[in-house]
C-alpha cells in the first residue's frame, strides 16, 4: 500500500448514439468544487462527443441547492436551458448544446 493519499477529484459520465448525446452524471467532490474541476470534466466530455451532435444535460432547477452554480457551469460551457421536467418528486432542468456549426 503506498503511503500517498488518494482522492477522487471527480468524474463524468457520458453516453448516446448518432447525433444525440448526454452528460448523464457529473460530480467534484466538495473540497475541489470553484477550482475549475466541472468546467474541465463538461469540456473533456465534450471533446469525446463528435461536433455534430447535440448535448444534453438535466440539472437542478432553479431554487434547489446547487442549482445556481451547476447552470451557470453548463450556460458557460454553451449550454442553453430547455424544458423543465418532472417525475414523481424528481424535478429537473434540462440544457442543451447544439452541434458545431464549424466543423
Amino acid at each position: 500500500m503506498s503511503a500517498h493519499k488518494r482522492t477522487l477529484i471527480g468524474g463524468v459520465l457520458i453516453g448516446g448514439t448518432g447525433r444525440e448525446h448526454w452528460i448523464r452524471w457529473l460530480a467534484v467532490s466538495s473540497e475541489h468544487r470553484r477550482f475549475g474541476v466541472g468546467r474541465m470534466l463538461v469540456k473533456t466530455a465534450i471533446s469525446f462527443i463528435p461536433a455534430n451532435s447535440s448535448i444534453y444535460v438535466d440539472s437542478f432547477v432553479e431554487g434547489s441547492i446547487g442549482a445556481d452554480a451547476a447552470n451557470r457551469l453548463y450556460e458557460s460551457c454553451g449550454f442553453a436551458p430547455t424544458e423543465v421536467w418532472q417525475i414523481d418528486d424528481l424535478i429537473r432542468q434540462r440544457y442543451v448544446r447544439p452541434p458545431c456549426v464549424y466543423v
